[in-house]
């Protein structure tokens, strides 16, 4: 049960840090590669200093550099996400992909699915309109089009979801790697994919800058913020999520993915919408505030059982 206390609070501080960074859009991206830079030489020290090297086996490098690859361009996702609908709303759309290694785990690894579980699908089906609905009307005010958001929330399951269906896997081929040699390999795919995606990223900052420029007022001249700031919360970024990605995988090794992915995303929906709310003084709409409980209510069931099988049976 540790494991996945340490993975929350490393999704928590992740996301936190990244919504602070998010503030000033031209160091949002300078923080990123930090942090998945910084996170690498982590890895690769914590991998050499338990084992004296770190593994070359296909699984971990392949699976470990798919979910690198996904989380870098969620971070591009992200930063579209959280200017339409806060940080709540980003992260329980993020937390709502399980469905993907949850609908993996009945069909690939014959994990028993129960009557709980397809409640817990349907109720996320239908949270994704209610917490998609303001950013979506958001994104028409900007002009962004009213594609965007529906676009992201499949971006957001293909990427998120397929990366931590790959954890799964990894953790199924049961190799001589551990967690630590994945995360390697994670977090080096992540920072290689940082430079790659580099020019699209400094454009979306630039636009970002530009149009959230006041009406009337000369724009600042836009120039990517490499300082202290920028350094800094790229470093903590990149401890919490090698953290909380280490955390999740050796707590795969422990538990089934139908029991560690919902009781994570359950526990993290409720701490980062009651921070958003608090610290980050977001207001959501009516219909938000429901699609968040429907959400929440749904990766709970996903998990529970309530021994309806024997009703229904």
């Amino acid at each position: 049960m540790l494991y996945l206390i340490l993975h929350l609070a490393g999704m928590v501080a992740f996301v936190n840090i990244a919504r602070y960074a998010r503030n000033d859009p031209r160091g949002f991206f300078v923080t990123g590669a930090v942090g998945y830079c910084s996170a690498a030489v982590i890895a690769a020290i914590w991998s050499l200093t338990l084992h004296g090297g770190i593994s070359l086996e296909l699984p971990a490098v392949l699976f470990g550099a798919f979910q690198g690859f996904a989380f870098q361009f969620m971070y591009l996702v992200v930063f579209i996400m959280v200017g339409l609908g806060g940080m709540a709303v980003t992260s329980t759309i993020n937390r709502m992909t399980i469905l993907v290694p949850t609908v993996g785990a009945i069909l690939i690894w014959a994990e028993q699915p129960t009557p709980e579980r397809y409640l817990g699908i349907a109720a996320i089906f239908l949270a994704l309109p209610l917490l998609g609905l303001q950013a979506q009307r958001r994104a028409v005010q900007a002009k962004m089009g009213s594609w965007l958001m529906p676009l992201l929330v499949l971006a957001s399951f293909f990427l998120l979801g397929g990366a931590e269906l790959g954890a799964k896997w990894f953790v199924e081929a049961r190799v001589a790697a551990s967690p630590s040699d994945y995360t390697f390999w994670l977090f080096l795919a992540a920072g290689a994919s940082s430079l790659i995606t580099w020019p699209l990223a400094n454009r979306m900052a630039r636009r970002e800058w530009d149009r959230t420029t006041r009406a009337g007022v000369t724009p600042a001249p836009f120039q990517l913020q490499v300082s202290p700031r920028s350094i800094g919360f790229g470093l903590g970024l990149g401890a919490a999520n090698w953290g909380q990605a280490t955390a999740l995988v050796t707590a795969l090794t422990v538990f089934d993915a139908s029991f560690v992915f919902p009781l994570a995303s359950a526990s993290f929906v409720i701490l980062v919408s009651a921070i958003d709310f608090v610290f980050w003084r977001q207001r959501f709409a009516p219909l938000t505030v429901l699609g968040l409980a429907i959400a929440a209510t749904g990766v709970v069931l996903v998990n529970l059982d309530l021994g309806l099988s024997g009703v229904f049976g």
